[in-house]
């Protein structure tokens, strides 16, 4: 297990969600409901993922052309093409290689690989999510589900989130604003989306293209008690796409950029290369900034 991180006066910064990324502070998704969201986490896909995600969408163009050329329903499509576990033509080169494992190595990699020897991929960062239940997309392979299983539009999503969560104000009784904390820590340690960007890694403004690749923006209906008026859109990005675990042709799948385990991988990294970043290498230390407000309180 890495060397835990030490800490003076100084907050430190140890944590690979703290740290500092390309752009300064612009990775950093602030709610501000008076002004748009253009500005979101999508700043922290990495390259790595991006690779994949362009890897992943070569996989969906050929997964829709064979759903074409066997005449396969967009009803039936997803489970057609799972079931049938469709090999890639050669010019689709798998990005999930298995490593080769040591079972006597006394600590475990920073990826999360081979801590299941027998299936050293499971739980490595930079892997598929994996799923409960299949999912369901309107052309059966990629596309956002808009039809209801009655046939009819799906309600706004914005509309059903005012609905089910009426009051800006409900405070649990016996517990602490520690309780979202640790969930929040729980969360961000075994998963982050990779999501679509734009051009040259730029954020993707969905509400000014609502058509644009990996853009699923969300209308907000008139008098949302949240937004101010003059707020009509909410700029949902989509997270990129990447082929199965097995390399199969299948419909779309998301990508998490950590490891899936409750590893602490949101204080050491999920990579080889944050683990170094986020060190010294002097004397088992790891890199902190000292923050000016933090020290006018000590």
């Amino acid at each position: 297990m890495p060397t835990w991180c030490r800490s003076g006066f100084a907050s430190v910064s140890c944590s690979v969600h703290g740290r500092r990324h390309p752009g300064g502070s612009r990775g950093v998704d602030r709610v501000n409901p008076a002004r748009s969201d253009f500005a979101g986490p999508h700043l922290l896909t990495t390259a790595t993922a991006n690779e994949i995600g362009r890897v992943g969408q070569a996989f969906l163009d050929t997964a829709r052309s064979t759903v074409e050329r066997l005449s396969i329903s967009q009803a039936d499509a997803g489970r057609e093409i799972a079931f049938a576990r469709i090999q890639p033509p050669n010019a689709l080169r798998c990005p999930f290689q298995p490593p080769n494992c040591d079972p006597t190595a006394k600590f475990r990699t920073m990826d999360g690989s081979c801590n299941n020897v027998a299936n050293p991929l499971w739980g490595r960062s930079q892997t598929p999510f994996e799923r409960m239940l299949a999912p369901i997309y309107n052309d059966g392979v990629s596309e956002p589900r808009a039809a209801s299983v009655f046939g009819g539009p799906l309600p706004n999503p914005r509309l059903i989130s005012r609905q089910f969560h009426d009051s800006m104000s409900n405070p649990l009784a016996g517990s602490t604003h520690l309780l979202m904390e640790i969930g929040q820590f729980i969360s961000h340690d075994i998963e982050f989306q990779a999501l679509s960007q734009g051009y040259a890694g730029a954020n993707l403004d969905c509400c000014a293209m609502p058509n644009r690749p990996g853009c699923f923006p969300i209308t907000i209906p008139p008098g949302d008690p949240f937004f101010p008026p003059n707020r009509t859109c909410i700029n949902i990005v989509r997270a990129l796409p990447t082929p199965p675990l097995d390399c199969t042709i299948g419909v779309r799948q998301q990508l998490n950029q950590i490891t899936h385990y409750l590893d602490g991988s949101a204080i050491y990294g999920s990579s080889d290369v944050e683990a170094r970043d986020l060190r010294t290498l002097t004397g088992g230390g790891c890199g902190f900034h000292f923050i000016k407000e933090m020290a006018q309180v000590a």
